[in-house]
């Protein structure tokens, strides 16, 4: 008879609570408490924000032109996205950001890659077999303990579908689970608003 370890039952627990995150759950449900709308402060207004940040200020790579180009210098809205290739919840995310591009909306959305096992071209093929065309760049080790040190430590969970929305004075993001479309224009309107 095999004997279970205290590791390998904790192992079995942990996997299996990664893909039932990466499986389940709704297009809208929000997951993640918050207002009902998208939103979640979770703290995040603009008077404690560090525009110094490492998250708003490294460069980064496009993977799809080899452009260079910082959080800062995109101009506001930003719309940033930590995904993995892996995760299909990331894409359905990411097939609503599409969507709400094509409502010609003011914002520079950014997937930001932050598998550690992923490297530039798989996330090029990624976007090429989904026909996505916005800025797409993999995460230097930096930016996420940036983003953790921000806003926790999932944010770099991907079936959590993480979403950041800088605007000119205040960044937020918005509640775990993913957005439609519409959540995500309001939460962009409420940028105009401030």
């Amino acid at each position: 008879m095999e004997r279970y370890t205290r590791r390998r039952v904790l192992a079995a627990v942990g996997g299996s609570g990664a893909l039932a995150g990466c499986l389940g759950g709704s297009d809208d449900g929000g997951g993640g408490g918050g207002s009902g709308d998208g939103s979640s402060d979770d703290g995040d207004g603009g008077s404690g924000e560090n525009e110094q940040a490492t998250w708003r200020t490294a460069e980064l790579t496009n993977v799809r032109s080899g452009e260079t180009f910082t959080i800062a210098d995109l101009g506001k809205p930003v719309m940033l996205q930590t995904f993995a290739v892996w995760c299909s919840k990331c894409l359905r995310q990411q097939r609503n950001i599409q969507d709400l591009l094509r409502r010609e909306v003011d914002v520079r959305p950014v997937n930001l890659n932050v598998d550690p096992n992923e490297d530039a071209g798989r996330v090029r093929s990624h976007l090429r077999e989904h026909g996505f065309d916005w800025r797409y760049t993999v995460s230097p080790s930096s930016v996420t303990d940036s983003l953790v040190d921000r806003f926790g430590s999932s944010i770099t969970v991907p079936p959590q579908s993480p979403v950041v929305v800088v605007c000119e004075d205040e960044t937020s993001r918005l509640s775990d689970g993913i957005k439609s479309a519409d959540r995500l224009e309001r939460a962009l309107d409420r940028c105009q608003s401030t």
